[in-house]
């Protein structure tokens, strides 16, 4: 049987899907724990009007003009 039989049962009669593994960060109680009280303090230091003006990137880098390659 060809291996794309295969896939295509597993998908269709089966139903089934692609499970990957993703690799995590383990987080320790301390880490946790430092996690927490930076939050907290963001959050204290924070206003109503200063929220407006937070944009949470999550680690990335957005340009407004990137370069452009030729």
């Amino acid at each position: 049987m060809s291996d794309r039989s295969v896939r295509r049962i597993a998908k269709m009669d089966l139903e089934l899907s692609v499970f990957r593994r993703m690799p995590a960060q383990v987080l320790s109680d301390a880490v946790k724990l430092k996690r927490l009280e930076r939050c907290r303090a963001l959050l204290r230091r924070l206003t109503v009007n200063k929220v407006k003006q937070v944009f949470f990137t999550d680690e990335k880098n957005f340009y407004l003009n990137p370069p452009v390659i030729q």
